[in-house]
């Protein structure tokens, strides 16, 4: 069974399993649909006749002069470069060194545990951050991990805390034991935005 929302792209002529589809559907949703004339039981406007090629004309070619066209014309739209949108997602071949010792600690799993707490402990922030990180993408595995990504929550940078307490939530059910902590997170009144 269609929809009108179905049955709507279908007739402005978007496929639906594009990701066009999704971004029309937002839009559409967003009540774009009556503003474009492009709705369910609409077509939308009809696209422009293409302009009659000089071969295939009978009449004699004549200039025109600036009076001969209709001052309701719009001017030309100028067309601005679009910027290439960036890449979401790096190939492997552009990582650093860094970033593939993650993602191997990452997938090695409970076996790194031990390690990435000892790291939870550095004194530097950037390597605290990224052993909560791994931790967190070790998920559930890494329930020996919870009682150094409690203490991370009281860590004094704020990426570190947020990266322990996504970790706990990574690791579910078995970081039951974060709850208090979490609460008195969740009270804490929150930063100010510059």
């Amino acid at each position: 069974m269609i929809n009108g929302l179905q049955m709507a792209s279908y007739e402005c002529g978007i496929p639906r399993r594009s990701r066009a589809w999704g971004l029309w559907q937002a839009w559409a949703l967003a009540g774009g649909l009556t503003v474009a004339g492009c709705g369910p039981g609409q077509t939308g406007p009809a696209p422009p006749a293409p302009p009659p090629s000089p071969l295939q004309s009978s009449a004699p070619a004549t200039a025109l002069s600036s009076s001969d066209v209709p001052s309701s014309v719009p001017p030309a739209v100028t067309l601005q470069p679009v910027r290439p949108p960036e890449r979401l997602i790096r190939s492997y071949r552009d990582w650093d060194l860094q970033e593939t010792a993650a993602d191997t600690l990452g997938r090695i799993g409970p076996s790194s545990v031990p390690a990435l707490v000892e790291l939870l402990r550095d004194r530097d922030p950037l390597r605290r951050l990224r052993a909560a990180r791994i931790l967190a993408r070790i998920g559930p595995q890494a329930a020996d991990g919870v009682p150094a990504l409690i203490e991370a929550l009281q860590d004094p940078h704020p990426e570190v805390r947020k990266a322990a307490a996504r970790a706990l939530g990574q690791i579910g059910p078995d970081a039951a034991a974060a709850v208090p902590e979490l609460m008195r997170v969740l009270d804490e009144p929150a930063p100010s935005q510059p």
